[in-house]
């Protein structure tokens, strides 16, 4: 699975292009990419895989966040 820094690599975009994009803060995908980010808001998930023209279940670093999104909507 890949990260989002190699998906971005092989845009190829820079942190900022990819973050102007996907209308987020430059940041935030410094954040996620160093593996500090908390939980994420959905929007930001969509907003970063539709920048990168994938599902966010593609992105490595976002599937665990997905996984308990759906664990508790099916509680």
């Amino acid at each position: 699975m890949p990260t989002l820094e190699q998906l971005r690599r092989q845009k190829p975009l820079t942190q900022r292009e990819l973050a102007e994009t996907a209308g987020v803060s430059e940041n935030t995908i410094w954040v996620i990419e160093n593996g500090r980010h908390g939980a994420l808001r959905p929007r930001v998930i969509r907003a970063i895989a539709t920048a990168l023209g994938v599902q966010p279940a593609d992105i490595d670093e976002f599937r665990p966040l997905l996984q308990r999104e759906q664990g508790r909507l099916a509680a």
